[in-house]
C-alpha cells in the first residue's frame, strides 16, 4: 500500500491531470525551435532559442505548479466551508444535501439517505484540525513535481538543438 507521500505524488502527477499542461508546455517550446533551423542556425542563435525555450519551459513549470497549489487549496477550503456548515447548525437534511451536493453525481446518485445521514454524523464529529486549509509540506513537494514533470516533458524536443549547439 502506498505511503500517503506517495500517494500526494501519485495525485499530483495524475496523467489526466497534467496532460493539457505538458502538451501546452510542449506547444510553446516547439514554437521557439519552430523558428530556428538546427542545421542553418549558427551557435549564438541556437543558443538563444536554447535559452528561450528552457525558460518558457521553467517559467510554464511554474505557472503549472502555482496553479497545482491553488487547485490543491481550494479543494480544501470547500471541504473546511462543508465541515463548517455541518457544525454551524445545518439540519439533518441540509447536511445530508451538503454532503451530496459535494461528492461526484454519480456517487450521490448511488448513495440511499442512511448512509448520507451516516457520512454526516462522522463529519459533524472531525477534530477541528479537518477545518485547516492551510498548504502543508507535502503539498509543496507535490507542486515541485508537476513542476519537474512539466520541465522534463519539453526537455526531448530541446535535445536535437543542445547536440547543434556542441558540435559547432
Amino acid at each position: 500500500m502506498p505511503t500517503k507521500r506517495m500517494q500526494r505524488f501519485h495525485d499530483a502527477l495524475d496523467p489526466v491531470e497534467r496532460f493539457g499542461e505538458v502538451v501546452f508546455g510542449l506547444i510553446m517550446v516547439l514554437t521557439f525551435t519552430g523558428s530556428l533551423s538546427a542545421a542553418e542556425g549558427g551557435r549564438a542563435e541556437v543558443r538563444m532559442m536554447l535559452i528561450g525555450a528552457l525558460g518558457c519551459s521553467i517559467a510554464w513549470g511554474l505557472v503549472d505548479s502555482v496553479m497545482y497549489l491553488m487547485g490543491t487549496k481550494t479543494e480544501r477550503e470547500r471541504g473546511a466551508a462543508i465541515l463548517r456548515a455541518l457544525r454551524g447548525g445545518a439540519t439533518e437534511a441540509e447536511g445530508r444535501r451538503l454532503i451530496a451536493g459535494a461528492l461526484p453525481k454519480l456517487v450521490a446518485s448511488v448513495l440511499t439517505p442512511e448512509e448520507l445521514e451516516s457520512t454526516r454524523r462522522k463529519l459533524a464529529i472531525m477534530p477541528e484540525a479537518a477545518l485547516n486549509p492551510s498548504l502543508r509540506k507535502d503539498d509543496l513537494l507535490g507542486a515541485f513535481a508537476v513542476f519537474c514533470w512539466v520541465v522534463a516533458a519539453t526537455i526531448p524536443v530541446l535535445v536535437p538543438f543542445l547536440f547543434s549547439a556542441l558540435t559547432q
